[in-house]
């Protein structure tokens, strides 16, 4: 292949010499493959999404603001349990705090001042020594 420079382009955008536009294919080929590949990840990840939108959410107990709930079950196999704060703004419950097993969402069910402990809003106060 070769590259000659005319009026400050190269031959590839000149030229339709076969060893250019040979080149060009390849290279074509090579970038569709990878928007395809993208997008199939994009898609991948939309429907991972969904799924676990659409799993059902059971309720173990609620506390003003917060509330613990099971989402479905992981892909390892474990339950997905959370922590949801409910949001005065919007008037729903998102996700504050996603648990890493039983026992955490066991510990924070019984000592409120550890949901407060895990909630990232820095008005929220935990474990406060009131002189």
């Amino acid at each position: 292949m070769h590259r000659s420079r005319h009026k400050g382009f190269t031959c590839l955008l000149i030229h339709s010499c076969p060893d250019c536009l040979d080149t060009v294919r390849s290279t074509t080929i090579s970038v569709s493959l990878s928007y395809l590949v993208l997008d199939l990840v994009k898609i991948t990840t939309k429907i991972s999404i969904l799924q676990k939108s659409t799993s059902k959410v059971t309720v173990l107990l609620e506390r003003s603001p917060y509330r613990y709930v099971s989402v479905g079950v992981l892909e390892n196999g474990f339950p997905d349990y959370r922590i949801q704060k409910f949001d005065e703004w919007t008037k729903r419950y998102k996700d504050m705090y996603l648990c890493d097993n039983a026992m955490q969402i066991d510990t924070a069910m019984e000592d409120f001042e550890y949901t407060k402990w895990l909630d990232p809003d820095p008005e929220v106060g935990a474990y406060r020594k009131w002189n």
